[in-house]
């Protein structure tokens, strides 16, 4: 059953508060765009997923906005 739990996982993505993260819809220079889900609402959203050690080898810390 180790099989299916892993394609379970696989499936459902990973989890990160109350949201989860599914596939990848797009990468670029310094990170991937991935579907994402807020799981109280099921409304679907994108998420940008940046490269923090590209970011910073590439000196452009002051272009990136976080909270």
């Amino acid at each position: 059953m180790r099989k299916e739990e892993e394609k379970q996982k696989k499936e459902k993505g990973m989890q990160l508060g109350k949201y989860m993260l599914g596939r990848t819809l797009g990468e670029g220079n310094f990170g991937k765009v991935k579907l994402a889900k807020n799981i109280e609402t099921g409304q679907p959203f994108a998420v940008k997923i940046l490269e923090k050690n590209r970011i910073i080898d590439l000196k452009i810390t002051d272009q990136v906005f976080h909270l």
